[in-house]
């Protein structure tokens, strides 16, 4: 008989991490240390150090012991240095959760985790459990962070690879590797299977590049989006539409069931294909009628602005009163001369304004003043006199200014098509448009329709706004940049400025609207509700937010403690006792007699589990789980029993490597 000891099962260092694991996590890493840190910095450092130790754990195979609480203090240690040097990101709740730049300190944090939990001591157990799950997460998360960057090739240089050996770092592959014939090529496929699907995920990254840099620009932080929203200050009437058009949300109105026009500039002046007064040129007055910090009505209209819009107010022509929230830092200036509202914010978007029901009064005067009717109804001498006389024909056969207006609008809408473009050519654009019945965009038809009103002896103005249409839910709609739109208002007595939309039906925005893809669909309802917690958030400073944080891992480790004690009493109550038997000695013998005739006898102070591991004698880790499983579980029963020898018989009718001359010898 063979004279050695039974090796009795020790804790279970943490396996050590295969090579593809830990290039991988070194991969994210660099990455992280060339998108984010400054170098010379201290976060660099805090990076270069953990890669060393990454290294320093895989070459040399050290662990934390299991019972001292040494992670513990290694992991305060690290997370001390690492918020101390980023405290400025850390210290705005809603900063430290949600700006990209304090999304490279949470990298950090993840890195040092990863290196903490890879030099772990697990506690014993019958399956020999490992933390690799937590390590791959970890080290996704590193490699996430150090993509929310606006430097494209790092990722293009790190993605491919990362994803490649992260996929052959899986415990599943390495689990499958097999020594012998075929090795070589199974590894050779698993790489380049590896290396497609990281050049697969690169690739699909890039391709939606532009939606998910748009979830973090628009969700992530509070700084103003790239794309453009809003209203031009002056329009020109040029060969295209000059606002602005994308897919970017600009309103939000509730309590709305149908479409409606949104007015939020009037111009009075024409000149040579421009309307003015320009916008920052006017006289803005304190609208004290706006009622500050009392709630709108259950059923007023809320309008929600989501994007910057050059600090205009967007008003439904027939809306009565206006209710601004509590402590929003809003305030409301009204534009005396052509009635306009403009809305000073100290806080950035979204914040919202109620308006009472339909009614009068209105909040846009319907009162005509001797100086607003003559510049309302100006006609520019520069227009052509056949305008004139058009205006005088078409409205000939209409008794009432009502009737003129429908005459002038009809004028449009039955002999005019839309176009995205137009060439007005010499002379003044709006006289070019309508004695040649061009096709053009709604800027020319609502100059067309306000200058044929004005000559027909009806006050008219020139308006830009949105045409609200696209449904968001029960009683909802959201207003895009692309629904920028121009129409005429015209006024008539008693009622007072009436909306006049002489674009044809192919020209507004629900026809000429971008389809909008599930992509953007889908990033901006996530990035309603990053919004919504990020407001609930601001309610609570930074002290109390890491006091419930703190609470919650007090509470969770009270509750592992209690749980582990009531299982320890139950096991007792129940009689189990863990099996040991001659039957047990008799296969750990035998099982050491085939470690030793192949050449690889197991250390004492090593644990099975480990050593076939690390000998990558993965013939033996069906018998060694289902010995340690047998021993430190129930009583063994008989066909466990079987199960063992047969796995025990079918390793003794194999050798690997050479038989040593001492087994000869003995």
């Amino acid at each position: 008989m063979i004279p050695m000891a039974i090796p009795v099962q020790q804790p279970a260092k943490q396996p050590p991490l295969s090579w593809p694991a830990t290039l991988a996590a070194l991969t994210a890493f660099i990455t992280l240390l060339v998108t984010y840190t400054a170098v010379g910095g201290l976060d660099s450092i805090i990076l270069f150090v953990l890669m060393l130790m990454l290294l320093a754990l895989r070459l040399t195979g050290w662990r934390l012991p299991l019972s001292s609480g040494a992670h513990w203090a290694l992991r305060l240690a690290l997370g001390f240095v690492v918020v101390g040097a980023n405290w400025d990101k850390f210290n705005d709740p809603q900063s430290w959760l949600f700006d990209t730049t304090a999304v490279g300190a949470f990298g950090i944090l993840a890195a040092a985790e990863f290196v903490i939990q890879a030099a772990r001591t697990l506690p014993p157990g019958p399956t020999g459990r490992s933390n690799s799950g937590a390590l791959c997460l970890l080290s996704g998360y590193v490699f996430l962070t150090a993509c929310t960057t606006d430097q494209v090739w790092p990722i293009r240089v790190a993605s491919p690879l990362y994803f490649a050996l992260a996929v052959l770092s899986l415990p599943r592959l390495d689990a499958h590797r097999r020594l012998g014939s075929g090795g070589a090529a199974w590894r050779a496929g698993a790489i380049a299977a590896a290396l497609a699907l990281g050049a697969c995920v690169y690739t699909l990254f890039w391709i939606y590049r532009v939606p998910l840099m748009q979830l973090g620009a628009g969700s992530l932080h509070e700084r103003p989006v790239a794309e453009t929203t809003g209203l031009s200050s002056q329009p020109v009437l040029e060969a295209t539409f000059g606002q602005p058009g994308s897919l970017e949300r600009v309103l939000r109105l509730q309590n709305m069931g149908g479409q409606v026009y949104l007015r939020g500039i009037a111009y009075d002046t024409y000149a040579q294909g421009r309307w003015g007064p320009a916008l920052d040129t006017r006289h803005l007055a304190l609208y004290p009628q706006a009622t500050q910090g009392v709630p709108a009505p259950a059923n007023a209209l809320r309008i929600t602005t989501l994007a910057p819009v050059r600090g205009v107010l967007f008003v439904p022509l027939q809306a009565t009163g206006l209710f601004l929230p509590p402590g929003e830092g809003l305030a409301v200036q009204q534009e005396p001369r052509n009635g306009g509202f403009h809305l000073h914010a100290t806080v950035p978007p979204p914040y919202a304004v109620g308006f009472g029901a339909w009614g009068t009064p209105a909040l846009i005067p319907a009162t005509l003043g001797p100086e607003e009717r003559a510049r309302d109804m100006a006609v520019p001498p520069d227009v052509d006199p056949r305008v004139l006389a058009l205006a005088r024909q078409i409205t000939q056969n209409s008794p009432t200014p009502a009737a003129k207006a429908t005459a002038v609008q009809r004028f449009f809408l039955e002999n005019f098509q839309y176009s995205l473009t137009i060439h007005p050519g010499a002379g003044d654009p709006v006289s070019s448009f309508i004695l040649a019945r061009k096709a053009a965009h709604c800027e020319f038809f609502a100059s067309g329709a306000v200058l044929l009103l004005r000559a027909a002896g009806l006050p008219a103005r020139y308006v830009t706004g949105y045409y609200a249409h696209e449904a968001d839910g029960p009683g909802t709609i959201l207003v895009r940049q692309q629904d920028a739109h121009a129409w005429a208002e015209v006024w008539l007595a008693p009622q007072g400025w009436t909306t006049l939309d002489a674009t044809p039906g192919g020209g507004r925005p629900p026809a000429t609207a971008e389809r909008v893809p599930w992509t953007r669909r889908a990033t901006e309802w996530l990035g309603d509700r990053i919004a919504a917690l990020r407001a609930w958030l601001g309610q609570f400073t930074t002290g109390q937010i890491l006091g419930a944080l703190s609470a919650l891992v007090a509470l969770y480790w009270g509750v592992k403690q209690i749980w582990r004690r009531l299982r320890r009493m139950r096991l007792e109550t129940s009689g189990f006792t863990y099996a040991h038997s001659p039957d047990m000695d008799a296969l750990a013998r035998r099982f050491e007699l085939w470690l030793r005739r192949s050449g690889l006898l197991c250390p004492p102070s090593v644990p099975w589990e480990e050593h076939v591991q690390q000998a990558e004698l993965t013939d033996a880790l069906p018998f060694v789980r289902r010995y340690n499983a047998a021993r430190f579980g129930p009583a063994l029963s008989a066909n466990s029993r079987q199960d063992l020898e047969r796995e025990l018989r079918r390793l003794e009718q194999t050798t690997i490597g050479p038989l040593p001359q001492t087994s000869a010898a003995a």
